[in-house]
């Protein structure tokens, strides 16, 4: 018992991914019911995730729009979209000088 306790932890420090995906698997065989509900409870709290990000975008519009990799990072977001940032024409801020 000691062998298995010791074998997931180094596993789980190792190889993340691989423990996810292992735990993924055993809570969907060994207990369905709350699987569905976790997986339920992910998908609403990334619902609320781009909902709030939305508003942020919103409230605060020149944090994004005046700022490309900011407004990109938030489009990639909330529509998945990936536009290429080495592309992307910089935004100039110009001030008159009054002399």
């Amino acid at each position: 018992m000691k062998f298995e306790v010791k074998l997931a932890s180094y596993v789980a420090s190792t190889r993340p991914d691989l423990f996810q995906k292992a735990a993924a698997e055993f809570m969907a065989n060994q207990f369905p019911s709350l699987s569905a509900a976790f997986d339920a409870y992910s998908q609403s709290r990334q619902y609320q995730n781009a909902l709030q990000a939305q508003r942020d975008a919103a409230a605060f519009p020149a944090l994004h729009a005046t700022q490309p990799a900011m407004y990109y990072a938030n489009q990639q977001m909330m529509m998945g979209d990936t536009p290429n940032l080495a592309t992307a024409q910089p935004h100039h801020h110009r001030r008159r000088h009054h002399g």
